[in-house]
C-alpha cells in the first residue's frame, strides 16, 4: 500500500516508453501512439519526481532503434533529437513547475547537492563520486546478500517457510518458461543486444538515481532510504541479464542462475 503510488507511476513511465517505441516503428499509428506516450509521460512526471531521471534514457533508446542502425551517425543523431524533443520539452515543463511554482513549507527535497557545489565544489564532487560507487555496489551486488541470510531459514516461522516455497515455485516456473522459449542458436545470439543491455542498464541506474543524488540522498543512508532504489531497478535488471550473457555463454547454466535470482527476489 505504501508504495502503490510509486509502482503505478513507474508503470506509466514504462507505458510511455513502450508507446513511444511503437510510434517510431509504425507509420500508420504514429500519432496515436505518440499522443498516448506523451499523455503517459505527463501523468508520471506530474505525479511524483522519483522517475524523472529515467526520462534522460529516452534519447539512447531512440538512437539504438534497429530501423535506423544502418544510417550515418549524423542522421541517427538528427532522428534521435527530433523525436526526443517533445518528451524533453514536457520534462523541462515539469521541472520548471516543481522548482518555481510549487510552494512547499520546509521542502525536504531541495537541491542540496547544487548548493554544496556552489559553496565547496571539490567536496560536492567527492560526495557525488562516493554516492555513485556506494549505490552501484549496493544495487548490483550487496542487495542480493539479504536474500540468503541464514536466520531466514526457520521452519518454526510459517511465513518464512512459505517464502522459501515461493522461491522454489517462482524459480522453477521461470526455468520452465525459459526452457519453453529455447533459443535454437544455443549460445550468444548474432545480435550484440547484451552489449546494449549493459550500456542502457548502466546509464539507467545513473539516471534513475540522479534525482536522489541531487537532493543529497543515498540508498544506504537514512530510514527506509532503500526506496530510492526503485527507479534504478529497471537498469539493474538489464545490467545483470547483459552481464550474464557475457560471462555465462552456455544458455542452460545462464537460465539456472537467472531463475535462482528471480526466485530469491520474489521470495
Amino acid at each position: 500500500v505504501a508504495y502503490s503510488q510509486h509502482f503505478i507511476t513507474y508503470a506509466f513511465f514504462f507505458l510511455s516508453i513502450s508507446t513511444m517505441l511503437a510510434a517510431l516503428r509504425s507509420k500508420r499509428w504514429f500519432w496515436l501512439f505518440l499522443i498516448l506516450s506523451l499523455l503517459a509521460e505527463g501523468i508520471h512526471l506530474f505525479t511524483m519526481e522519483y522517475f524523472w531521471g529515467l526520462e534522460l534514457i529516452r534519447p539512447l533508446l531512440i538512437f539504438l532503434l534497429p530501423s535506423i542502425s544502418q544510417e550515418s551517425l549524423r542522421k541517427r543523431l538528427s532522428y534521435t533529437l527530433r523525436n526526443w524533443l517533445p518528451f524533453f520539452a514536457l520534462l523541462l515543463l515539469a521541472v520548471a513547475w516543481r522548482v518555481f511554482f510549487v510552494q512547499i513549507p520546509e521542502d525536504p527535497n531541495e537541491l542540496r547537492w547544487l548548493q554544496i557545489l556552489r559553496e565547496t565544489p571539490w567536496l560536492a564532487l567527492a560526495q557525488l563520486l562516493q554516492a555513485i560507487v556506494r549505490d552501484y555496489l549496493y544495487l548490483l551486488f550487496t542487495s542480493w546478500s539479504k536474500t540468503l541470510q541464514p536466520n531466514l531459514i526457520d521452519i518454526q516461522i510459517p511465513s518464512l517457510t512459505i517464502s522459501w516455497g515461493i522461491v522454489l515455485l517462482v524459480g522453477l516456473g521461470t526455468y520452465t518458461f525459459f526452457r519453453l522459449h529455447e533459443d535454437p542458436a544455443g549460445k550468444h545470439p548474432p545480435s550484440p543486444w547484451y552489449r546494449q543491455a549493459i550500456l542502457v542498464g548502466t546509464l539507467a541506474i545513473f539516471m534513475g538515481m540522479l534525482p536522489s543524488w541531487l537532493v543529497n540522498r543515498q540508498i544506504m543512508v537514512g530510514f527506509y532510504s532503500d526506496r530510492l532504489a526503485l527507479p534504478a531497478m529497471f537498469g539493474a535488471s538489464l545490467w545483470i541479464v547483459g552481464v550474464l550473457e557475457v560471462i555465462v555463454p552456455d544458455r542452460f547454466y545462464r537460465v539456472i542462475i537467472l531463475s535462482g535470482l528471480i526466485g530469491l527476489a520474489a521470495g
